[in-house]
């Protein structure tokens, strides 16, 4: 794996660099990977749902479906043996 310089990056780039790598900084994880890109397709289905099909907006189904996808990205890195 290619180390990711850390001295001279901007701080957007820290950012997500912290979100989807693990905690040494340099190995990307696939687990945190797996949940952003499943996180950004669910946020996507709704809006095309709700902004081109016309469809209402339930929250009650919207906010447990993210309370799921938080629950099981905590307990899949919470399982997961991180890193040295």
């Amino acid at each position: 794996m290619i180390p990711i310089p850390s001295d001279n990056m901007n701080p957007f780039k820290r950012w997500f660099m912290d979100i989807v790598t693990e905690p040494n900084g340099t190995a990307h994880c696939p687990v945190r990977w797996f949940a952003l890109l499943a996180s950004a397709q669910g946020l996507a289905t709704e809006a095309w749902s709700v902004f081109v099909q016309h469809n209402v907006f339930d929250m009650q189904v919207f906010f447990t479906s993210i309370g799921i996808a938080v629950t099981t990205l905590g307990i899949a890195l919470g399982m997961k043996k991180d890193s040295p």
